[in-house]
């Protein structure tokens, strides 16, 4: 709530300061309009007083210039109606035709008409022409106003509206920075938590995994004992049902002690050599394939790995039982390695049932679960083994379509601190 409300508070400031520079440029702009219309109605106006006394005899525009009578007078022009210079400032262009623009629209028009020009010299003006009679007849008379001067509040605003598009933007990269560090911060901190809890549990755990062990040794080994003797008696047929049960279920305790011992395990890592296809061939031989699944195998160049034989096993078991498990009915697991770059790449296979999106944010999480029967700590194991190998570890999946984990691993494995 926190950070969103400094976006909000961040937000609307950016918006108000934007939109009031924007609207002081506005208005600072139409000023300047204003200013230079004013202007030239002002020169117009007194022009159109002395051509009416004086007439068009006298070209008096270059007197007015040289005498700088009034100030910001790019030029003066009047034009009769078939575009003639009839007087101009500049008394070489006298009894020329009009060459920029054309002033003869303003002879239609009730009102001066003004526009923005740029002159032979690349100088921007503000010209208007205004309709007057001059000497008995129509004619246009055209007043070039220099904007520098009245432009330089525009510039001043323009300038304003630059500077704080700039500091707005520097706020919202600030922005930015702080939202993505305060979201690192959140999930590392996130993390922390996790870890320390995961940490807890574990001791937990491994103490729990010890004190269960040896009991349970013994249920299952009397279970075992009780069977044989009720077949030896003859009742077998009235104990064996219960005492399956008793042997079955301390072998799933068993398997789940066996697991937690295995995660709560320290990563020191016990360094041998191997060739990668013996170990897959081991593993391979240990599992209780059913009949209707099929496994297949695509290995490469025997790559000989200097690493823990122990927990890379356990990898690959607890990978390939996964895919066991996800085929319901008929179906094949893969299982491929490939080198790489002073790396091996194992990748398991499977045609089951596949994993949504939102399961695969959590497969790797201790104990989670999506069967009825499990522990939820083999891909938690596989996790961390490969972490410790100094590895990593891919998932692609697609709910009915199967999974496919891919493990790399480092030819020798990291050094021990």
């Amino acid at each position: 709530m926190k950070r969103h409300l400094i976006i909000i508070v961040i937000a609307v400031a950016i918006a108000t300061t934007m939109a009031s520079t924007l609207l002081a440029y506005r208005n600072a702009r139409r000023a300047a309009d204003d200013f230079l219309k004013a202007d030239a109605l002002g020169i117009a106006s007194s022009l159109d007083t002395t051509l009416s006394r004086y007439g068009t005899g006298e070209n008096i525009f270059r007197g007015i210039i040289q005498s700088q009578r009034w100030e910001g007078i790019a030029f003066l022009a009047l034009y009769a109606a078939d575009g003639t210079v009839l007087m101009h400032s500049n008394p070489n262009l006298v009894g020329r035709k009009a060459t920029l623009g054309t002033p003869m629209a303003a002879l239609t028009s009730e009102s001066p008409l003004f526009q923005y020009r740029t002159i032979g010299t690349g100088e921007a003006v503000f010209i208007m022409d205004a309709p007057i009679h001059a000497a008995g007849a129509a004619a246009v008379l055209r007043v070039a106003l220099h904007t520098y001067p009245s432009l330089r509040i525009v510039r001043e605003a323009r300038f304003q509206l630059i500077s704080v598009a700039a500091v707005d933007t520097a706020l919202v990269c600030v922005t930015v920075f702080f939202l993505i560090a305060s979201r690192r911060q959140q999930a590392l901190q996130k993390k922390l938590i996790e870890k320390e809890k995961l940490s807890l549990l574990g001791e937990m755990s491994a103490v729990l995994a010890h004190e269960i062990r040896n009991p349970l040794g013994s249920i299952k080994g009397f279970g075992q004992y009780l069977k044989e003797r009720a077949a030896a008696s003859g009742h077998a047929a009235d104990f064996a049902e219960p005492l399956d049960v008793i042997v079955k279920e301390s072998g799933r305790l068993e398997q789940l002690t066996e697991d937690l011992l295995a995660y709560t395990r320290g990563e020191q890592l016990a360094i041998e050599s191997f060739r990668i296809n013996d170990l897959v061939a081991e593993v391979l031989s240990t599992l209780q394939t059913p009949a209707s699944v099929t496994i297949e195998t695509d290995l490469c160049c025997d790559i000989q790995l200097h690493t823990d034989r122990t927990k890379l096993r356990q990898v690959l078991t607890n990978l390939l039982q996964n895919g066991l498990d996800a085929i319901e009915g008929s179906g094949r697991v893969a299982i491929l390695t490939a080198g790489a770059g002073g790396r091996v790449v194992i990748t398991v296979r499977d045609t089951g049932s596949g994993i949504d999106v939102k399961t695969r944010e959590e497969i790797f999480r201790p104990f989670f679960t999506t069967r009825a029967k499990g522990t939820g700590l083999g891909l938690a194991i596989v996790d961390r083994y490969v972490t410790a190998l100094g590895g990593t570890i891919t998932v692609e999946s697609e709910p009915g379509k199967g999974s496919s984990f891919g493990v790399s691993i480092p030819l020798q494995a990291p050094e021990q601190t």
